[in-house]
């Protein structure tokens, strides 16, 4: 059977001289020469594949799916794999998922407004421009694909594009990948919150960051911050929340939270203590989900001075670290140390 190597991804690289065609054609390069050798060991002087190969090497198109392998890149169930960065050659590149359900939404915009029009086709030339995909022949036999690939009309699921048109598009997809990653985050991590609630902490805050204290305003606008990070299980409820500038929220990152208080100043904690007893005054218990009390607790109970994060934020400097105490590890605890501290001012009154 012959294949033209124009119509599918159907070659193999060997080794630098030498392709195998899932025909069970060969073909190697012997000096400056290109011999093809069929099923049986014999050689091949005219062959329509051998032409069609030579004729792809030639122009360089003859690019293999393989050989991206190392530099995927996952988009949910679906990945698009991309050949090394050039700034001077064209990128080769290809998108597959098992389904064709599988391809985010971001995915599909990025490839209307960055590819279709600007990538071409690494075998035949022509530019994208539908969503189309197609499960090619593989290498090495005559089975299809298990993925389904994002092909030309052609067949060649291969794309090329030059670096200074693929690099905004690269950006767009990684930017909408961390967005898409985070909305399908707080999915999984159950519980909910309203924006009532969202407004009820920024009012207990004062309208300021729970850590820096500096006033939200138009260019300084609050982000939210999880007490338990997702990554380590925490949910989307209110209580699991806290508002801060997008520093600060960046720079604390997963590190605990009571962990993170240590490189606070006493009077930053003091602030944050504050924070946490009007919230915790304000709560009807019957109306919040043990779920979110739970996480809640967790949440003040973490501590870790050997986390990563924390170890390269306290070498920056930071004096006065071990001088300051943590905050309770409980929402009791909490409150008593409100208690506490409110019966020292009283006492303080009454002496003087």
């Amino acid at each position: 059977m012959t294949w033209q190597i124009d119509n599918d991804a159907a070659w193999h690289k060997v080794d630098a001289c030498c392709y195998r065609h899932y025909s069970g054609v060969t073909i190697t390069q012997k000096r400056k020469l290109w011999c093809a050798i069929d099923l049986g060991g014999n050689a091949i002087s005219s062959h329509r594949t051998l032409l069609n190969a030579v004729a792809s090497l030639r122009r360089g198109h003859l690019r293999m799916i393989e050989s991206y392998e190392p530099f995927t890149r996952e988009y949910g169930q679906s990945r698009h794999i991309v050949s090394s960065v050039s700034t001077t050659n064209p990128m080769f590149f290809v998108f597959w998922a098992l389904a064709e359900d599988d391809f985010p939404s971001f995915v599909r915009t990025a490839l209307t407004r960055y590819f279709f029009g600007i990538a071409k086709c690494s075998s035949c030339g022509a530019a994208m421009k539908v969503f189309q995909l197609r499960k090619p022949k593989w290498f090495d036999g005559h089975k299809e694909s298990e993925q389904s690939y994002l092909a030309c009309d052609c067949g060649c699921p291969v794309w090329q594009m030059g670096w200074d048109s693929y690099e905004p598009a690269s950006i767009m997809l990684e930017q909408n990948r961390s967005t898409w990653n985070r909305k399908r985050k707080l999915a999984k991590a159950g519980g909910k919150h309203t924006r009532a609630e969202i407004q009820q902490i920024l009012q207990s805050q004062e309208g300021r960051c729970i850590y820096c204290h500096r006033l939200f305003t138009e260019n300084l606008v609050p982000s939210k911050d999880h007490l338990l990070p997702l990554v380590n299980g925490g949910g989307d409820w209110a209580l699991n929340i806290v508002l801060a500038c997008r520093s600060c929220n960046s720079k604390r990152n997963d590190t605990p939270f009571r962990t993170y208080c240590t490189l606070l100043s006493p009077t930053q904690n003091k602030r944050v203590l504050m924070n946490f007893v009007r919230r915790l005054r304000a709560i009807d218990y019957d109306e919040v989900d043990i779920e979110a009390i739970r996480c809640f607790e967790v949440a003040l109970a973490r501590h870790d001075a050997k986390h990563q994060r924390y170890k390269s934020l306290k070498g920056r400097g930071d004096r006065n670290v071990k001088t300051r105490q943590l905050l309770p590890h409980t929402s009791s605890g909490m409150l008593r140390a409100y208690e506490k501290e409110l019966r020292q001012k009283l006492r303080e009154r009454h002496i003087e």
